[in-house]
């Protein structure tokens, strides 16, 4: 059984592993992982207290945002439109 620390570089692992293979990142990916983790967080809650859909999903899709994306542009970029959309998007 093979530990993370000694997966081959040539099986195609996505994702989780493939972070943990090349180690965290860097401090700015960290950063805004935990910024767009908790305001993931604390949209999950509002929606989940309020029955409201919109920020309830949108709560969900930010905490797991760092999980899937690898890029911190890609990860800023996807963070302030999934943050943005409970603005723009009125539940009747």
């Amino acid at each position: 059984m093979a530990f993370l620390g000694q997966i081959p570089s040539e099986l195609p692992v996505g994702g989780f592993l493939r972070s943990m293979r090349q180690g965290m990142g860097d401090a700015n990916m960290i950063m805004w992982g935990m910024a767009f983790g908790s305001i993931g967080m604390g949209m999950f809650v509002y929606g989940k207290r309020e029955r409201a859909m919109v920020p309830l999903v949108c709560g969900v899709a930010l905490s797991a945002l760092p999980y899937v994306i690898s890029s911190v542009v890609g990860l800023i970029a996807a963070g302030s439109v999934l943050a943005l959309v409970p603005v723009f998007v009125k539940t009747a």
